[in-house]
């Protein structure tokens, strides 16, 4: 999930619970906390984005991995997704490589990494 306000992007939201989610923020987190609060009183904890190659990932590093997470095919589902400390995108596949390489190369040519992933578990 990634929703945008005015000054930051909700990155992300765990369940924590009955009525209660943890949202990881990119950019101003007291906004984004001001606005979840008025939406959501009392359910919500905003948390910042922590990248885990050091430092915040530029927004197009984001979006692509936003759009890539939600990519399917014949014969192919994406598994998991995360960006890497040169700015790809690493893409593990459940399925078809050949078929998830293709797809991927031609929406997001030069940002992917794909590799097989087994397991894939539809949220």
């Amino acid at each position: 999930m990634s929703t945008t306000g005015a000054g930051f992007t909700i990155c992300g939201v765990t369940d924590m619970g009955p009525k209660r989610y943890l949202v990881t923020v990119c950019g101003d987190l007291a906004k984004a906390g001001a606005v979840l609060e008025a939406q959501f009183p009392g359910d919500t904890t905003a948390i910042p984005y922590q990248a885990g190659e050091g430092g915040a990932h530029p927004a197009e590093e984001l979006v692509a991995q936003f759009w890539i997470n939600r990519i399917g095919g014949n014969g192919f589902k994406i598994a998991s997704t995360r960006i890497t400390g040169s700015g790809s995108i690493d893409v593990g596949v459940d399925g078809d490589l050949a078929k998830a390489r293709s797809a991927l190369d031609h929406q997001f040519p030069g940002w992917t990494t794909v590799h097989a992933e087994m397991g894939y578990t539809a949220l």
